[in-house]
């Protein structure tokens, strides 16, 4: 395979090269966010605690084969095209952040400046949050997915229409209620924005809590510089090593904060806004009972909607058990596993370790 030619110093890499690597880390990542989507929203109450019909998954991998049974592989690329466009959007939120970092003071402090980038992303990503409300109705709601899939005539058509590649008017009524096509800007809901902007920040502080003491320990044991076993560590060092495997600790009960955020953030997106709750609009219920009843068996949203993060918090304990909030933390912890591997990676790469 030819090599791609070399840029200048300082030139920036271009619109394809660019395009390619968020193509390929989507096409990585992608299938396993939606299938962790899935198992987030699904309403999973205690035995005896409700009536009427409900599913259960165990774990994500469990949701994966559910989409696999239901849509083939396919279904794993639930609206992976409006996915793309909104990554492109938020990455670019990195150069906004760059424009930004020139005119403050923050460059002289490290930490700042990752605070500084922390939030701003953040904040860029809660902007955003009426869109990944849309993708995640459309990898959730049945009555969203079955719309799109009966207007679909063609096996080619529907496969579009699953990718989230269909005619975006179609899209767009499916995935929102009529209240909000009535009133789009009903679609930025702040409390779903607080929420993505709090997820973000505790994501990244829970990456940096726990890849950074991670690496230090591991710089520690091995006795860089020194030839020294474990064995021969001293007591401060033993200590020091504590220390940060403490922090380390705290990371992760960052992350399962951060996984309780996600969790209520996605249930109020995938649920229907309260003017609309008692009622289900016409073509959608149309649609549903066209495409059967197997369309409806991926996914069960909670009966009633939340009326609010507080409110959700407190049904989902009452109703489906603390289990309930943190559906999805294996995946959680193990992206920040990956982060700290790649951290203590880097680390030996540069003779650190």
């Amino acid at each position: 395979m030819a090599s791609l030619p070399s840029q200048p110093a300082g030139a920036q890499p271009s619109l394809a090269v660019v395009g390619l690597q968020l193509a390929s880390g989507i096409a990585l990542t992608y299938p396993l966010q939606v299938a962790d989507t899935v198992f987030k929203v699904t309403y999973q109450p205690l035995s005896g605690t409700t009536v009427g019909k409900h599913i259960y998954y165990q774990n994500t991998l469990q949701a994966a084969n559910g989409l696999i049974q239901r849509d083939g592989y396919i279904g794993l690329l639930r609206g992976v095209v409006p996915f793309f466009g909104y990554t492109v959007l938020y990455s670019s939120g990195f150069e906004t952040f760059y424009q930004l970092y020139r005119r403050l003071p923050l460059q002289s402090t490290p930490l700042g400046f990752v605070a500084a980038q922390d939030f701003a992303l953040a904040a860029w990503r809660a902007v955003l949050s009426p869109l990944s409300t849309l993708i995640t109705r459309l990898i959730v709601r049945p009555t969203a997915y079955a719309q799109l899939a009966t207007s679909s005539d063609s096996s080619s058509s529907s496969t579009l229409a699953t990718l989230g590649a269909a005619d975006p008017r179609a899209f767009w009524n499916a995935t929102t209620d009529a209240a909000e096509r009535a009133a789009p800007y009903k679609l930025f809901k702040p409390a779903v924005m607080v929420l993505e902007l709090l997820a973000s920040l505790t994501g990244n502080i829970a990456n940096s809590l726990v890849s950074v003491p991670i690496t230090e320990i591991f710089i520690a044991l091995a006795g860089t510089g020194a030839g020294r076993g474990i064995s021969r560590l001293s007591k401060d060092e033993w200590k020091t090593i504590g220390t940060l495997a403490s922090v380390a600790a705290a990371g992760i009960a960052v992350r399962f904060v951060n996984v309780a955020l996600e969790t209520i953030s996605k249930r109020l997106q995938a649920q229907q806004s309260s003017e609309d709750s008692s009622v289900i609009d016409g073509v959608k219920e149309a649609a549903l009972s066209a495409a059967g009843a197997a369309s409806s068996a991926l996914v069960v949203l909670r009966p009633k909607p939340y009326s609010g993060p507080i409110d959700a918090f407190n049904r989902i304990l009452n109703e489906e058990g603390y289990r309930g909030l943190f559906h999805g933390w294996g995946v959680q912890i193990g992206g920040t596993a990956a982060v700290a591997a790649a951290t203590v990676g880097l680390a030996r790469f540069n003779g650190r370790i």
